[in-house]
């Protein structure tokens, strides 16, 4: 007799968004190496080292993901994880931070569902695509901590790694006197047009080894994209508002000079005929 259970707990999605992490990012040999360090200073000094955090220039997104890092494994040693459950914690705060900030927009909910994601992929015991490391009870204590740490302030992470985006616009007017001559190697821009500089600055402050060093990350591209779609439409049709003010302006005042001539011709021809 066979019998089929239907089990509570949802399945994972397919496709290769939520993986196992185990092993992913922290090796066993660096658990077993932050297992004999107790003073807060060491530890985080080596998550920094293994996450790459030393590389970012700002001090204040240094700190900021080393203590996150610091009190999520601080949390896994009381509550007594082992080696494979802290190491796929400490991933799934990592990858959950990267879903996070992978758009500039407000993305609170998908970043939710790709963490549950995650923890239910090390919940249950479906090889290849599932490891059973947590019980249902270290999955709810996982739950709750995450809720009421990162996602509690969520609003702080996204301000402080989220690109920020400076705007630099000028226009260049017919008739104007000529400016210097531009820098050898820049573009010159067509006269009457107007020229868009964007600098896009940020990111989720974690290295990643693959990355390219001038290249942009896709939250960037996404931003740089969209901002330079909507300022094109902005700007044409500012320079079309324009074009029609100008040639209104220009007809109201041929009116006025029409008129006027016309005053100034009627009482000089009754003149002449007294």
């Amino acid at each position: 007799m066979v019998v089929f259970i239907k089990s509570k707990v949802p399945l994972p999605k397919s496709g290769p968004t939520a993986q196992i992490c185990v092993w992913a990012d922290f090796t066993l040999k660096d658990i077993d190496e932050l297992s004999w360090l107790h003073e807060p200073d060491k530890i985080k000094g080596k998550i920094s080292e293994v996450l790459g955090i030393n590389v970012i220039e700002s001090s204040i997104k240094k700190d900021i993901l080393v203590d996150l890092f610091y009190f999520a494994y601080k949390f896994g040693r009381e509550r007594c994880f082992n080696e494979e459950q802290q190491s796929a914690f400490l991933s799934i705060i990592k990858r959950t931070h990267e879903k996070a900030m992978d758009s500039p927009f407000g993305n609170v909910d998908a970043a939710y569902e790709y963490f549950k994601e995650l923890l239910v992929r090390h919940c249950m015991k479906r090889p290849p695509f599932c490891v059973q490391l947590y019980s249902m009870a270290e999955a709810k204590s996982i739950t709750d901590y995450v809720l009421n740490t990162y996602f509690k302030h969520y609003k702080l992470y996204k301000y402080a790694f989220t690109p920020k985006v400076r705007l630099n616009l000028t226009f260049e007017y017919n008739g104007l006197p000529e400016e210097p001559a531009e820098i050898e190697g820049e573009k010159e821009e067509p006269e009457g047009g107007a020229n868009v500089e964007i600098t896009v600055e940020g990111d989720s402050g974690i290295a990643e080894p693959e990355q390219m060093e001038n290249e942009d990350p896709p939250a960037v591209k996404e931003l740089k994209t969209i901002i330079n779609s909507t300022l094109s439409d902005q700007v044409q049709k500012l320079k079309m508002n324009m074009d029609e003010q100008l040639k209104t302006n220009e007809e109201t005042l041929l009116k006025k000079i029409s008129a006027a001539a016309g005053t100034e011709r009627g009482p000089s021809r009754k003149s002449r005929k007294k």
